[in-house]
């Protein structure tokens, strides 16, 4: 059953195949623990440093043939969830298929902080639990990407801390899921 989006029951529980009928779908909601939950809208600093990030992806293989991100795509996590990450990544090695539906679990996810999300502790805790949901999923690698701090914590399945906080003169790689990437973390805050 589709609804009109102004009638969307946010109350409702909804599964993945349910909210990808829903008008909704395409627009800026994710879908946490059966929820329609709507996404705010990026300001210009954080649309930014997701495209410097994907710009340096796409010239470090622009033949994509080690993977390809995708910004703000729904990926399915679980038979309830579908959260957006800001940006998706995906090895070649999986040969995953566009489809109309939410995509499948990403090899890395990038998440940037937004202001709301870093004027306290309470707000930081809320922004995190879209980040401990994709690695309890199993995403390998999770960028978090704190502008305030300008910092990039490098998160790992299985890993409740991140393994690396890495400064503004540090170097982010790509680890296994994107080999020879490397970006200077200046570059996000400059």
């Amino acid at each position: 059953m589709v609804l009109p989006a102004r009638k969307a029951d946010f109350r409702q529980f909804y599964t993945v195949e349910e909210f990808e009928a829903l008008p909704e779908f395409g627009d800026r909601y994710e879908l946490v623990d059966g929820r329609l939950v709507k996404r705010t809208m990026p300001g210009y600093r954080h649309s930014l440093i997701i495209d410097v990030i994907r710009d340096a992806m796409k010239a470090h293989d622009p033949q994509k043939k080690l993977g390809f991100s995708l910004q703000e795509a729904s990926v399915r996590i679980g038979p309830r969830s579908a959260p957006t990450p800001d940006i998706s990544y995906w090895k070649a090695s999986r040969n995953v298929q566009p489809t109309d539906s939410a995509a499948p679990l990403p090899d890395l996810a990038v998440e940037v902080l937004s202001p709301s999300d870093v004027q306290s502790n309470v707000a930081l805790q809320s922004a995190m639990v879209k980040v401990y949901r994709l690695l309890t999923a199993g995403v390998p690698v999770v960028w978090v990407v704190n502008p305030k701090e300008s910092t990039v914590k490098v998160y790992h399945v299985g890993q409740a801390e991140p393994t690396k906080t890495l400064g503004q003169e540090d170097q982010l790689d790509g680890g296994e899921v994107i080999p020879g990437f490397s970006l200077a973390v200046k570059t996000l805050f400059g």
